[in-house]
């Protein structure tokens, strides 16, 4: 799958109050610079010790099947910001979220430059964002989140608590020839905006009911917010083209624990599936996509389930990435791309400051018709990053059923 995969990297924002404690005011510069000093090596210093464990994120894409090793580095940049972090977070723009990434996470250099970049942004009140971007070549969300588990507790010399990474996996899928390889997946395209919404846990609790029938078991969080953007996207489209176009829905889904056996939490790599949902009534249910969308999962997971050495996995990596390829080239197919990143542990990245005060996957959403959902920090609520061509965002954003559960970017704290 790493063959096929987007050439993009994958961007992650840690945001962290001093000392766990919420504040606007300016330090003293120079206490400011010897706090943000020691910080900053204590972070470069145990980013050095992971990497003597995920070598391979040192290294650079050799060719279309393998990893040089060769120890060029990972790329640490300290930044200092003159604001406080608060003035950064509340009400956050995306494009302004931007500036604490290390990289545009679209850049070519993805394919060719470093694989993993980290930048420290120290804020004038205290507060840290560590912003990580990681080459969606050779990681998905899981590796990333595992990788920085693994930092966190090198940073506070937990050596323990360390998750040693296992890159095994070619060896249930073996790399694929280049003569008859497919063309990796080009999904970057179109003018978008992006937007931030929040759906606390009491309107999640609705939103689940109101996708259920008698018929169905009650979605999860993540199936019925789902369901509902899509329903949502859906009508805005409709509305701005004045006719029923049909509507792929595609979700990436975490591969380990649908395999039999389970893969180890800790294998390395694009461990991902994509479930196809499709849909082109006029007026659809949202019981009714929520069942689309359980199905492309199960389908998707019983296949899976008879392991990776089989024709049939082949033949289905082989199809989808024609299908995909076709659907993107279609004028007229709404593909919608959809990834969570619900439960990964990112909100309990100690490095030593305290537990994050905002997880922050904004960049993610880097295509029209593209979300991205996180968990909210007490794991409950959900927020989503949403990208749709602007006049689809502003009939979405009129939508009463959307305002009904959601919150259009409420301060983070």
């Amino acid at each position: 799958m790493d063959q096929l995969m987007f050439t993009i990297y994958t961007p992650l924002l840690l945001f962290y109050s001093r000392n766990g404690e919420d504040s606007t005011d300016t330090m003293d510069d120079e206490y400011h610079y010897q706090e943000t000093d020691n910080i900053s090596k204590c972070l470069k210093s145990s980013l050095s010790k992971t990497l003597t464990l995920y070598f391979q994120f040192a290294g650079r894409v050799k060719d279309h099947a393998s990893i040089e090793c060769n120890d060029d580095g990972a790329v640490y940049v300290k930044a200092l910001v003159e604001c406080p972090m608060s003035h950064a977070i509340k009400q956050p723009n995306a494009e302004v979220l931007k500036n604490f990434l290390p990289v545009d996470s679209k850049s070519s250099e993805a394919s060719t430059g470093a694989l993993l970049l980290v930048q420290a942004n120290f804020f004038q009140c205290g507060g840290m964002a560590i912003g990580l971007c990681m080459t969606h070549k050779i990681s998905d969300a899981a590796t990333l989140s595992t990788f920085v588990t693994s930092w966190a507790a090198a940073a506070i010399k937990s050596c323990e608590d360390m998750v040693s990474p296992r890159f095994d996996f070619a060896s249930l899928l073996p790399p694929i020839d280049s003569s008859s390889m497919p063309t990796p997946f080009d999904w970057i395209r179109g003018k978008f905006i992006t937007r931030r919404y929040v759906f606390n846990a009491s309107k999640i609790a609705l939103l689940k009911c109101k996708a259920t029938n008698e018929s169905m078991h009650q979605p999860s969080r993540v199936q019925a917010v789902t369901a509902l953007i899509w329903k949502c996207a859906m009508a805005a489209s409709r509305s701005n083209y004045g006719i029923t176009r049909l509507s792929v829905l595609v979700q990436t889904i975490n591969l380990r624990k649908r395999c039999v056996p389970p893969l180890p939490e800790n294998s390395m790599g694009n461990l991902i599936g994509f479930s196809i949902a499709e849909a082109e009534d006029t007026e659809i249910s949202l019981q009714l996509l929520v069942d689309k969308i359980k199905k492309g999962f199960q389908d998707i997971s019983q296949i899976v389930a008879k392991g990776f050495q089989n024709e049939e996995m082949m033949s289905l990596i082989y199809e989808f990435a024609e299908a995909l390829k076709n659907v993107i080239r279609s004028d007229d197919t709404d593909m919608y791309m959809c990834s969570s990143w619900c439960k990964f542990p990112l909100y309990e990245a100690d490095f030593g400051w305290g537990k994050p005060k905002w997880v922050c996957i904004s960049a993610l959403a880097a295509s029209v018709n593209t979300l991205v959902i996180v968990d909210t920090i007490h794991g409950d609520g959900i927020e989503a990053w949403l990208s749709l061509c602007e006049e689809d965002m502003d009939v979405l954003e009129r939508d009463q059923e959307f305002l009904e559960f959601a919150t259009l970017n409420p301060n983070v704290y």
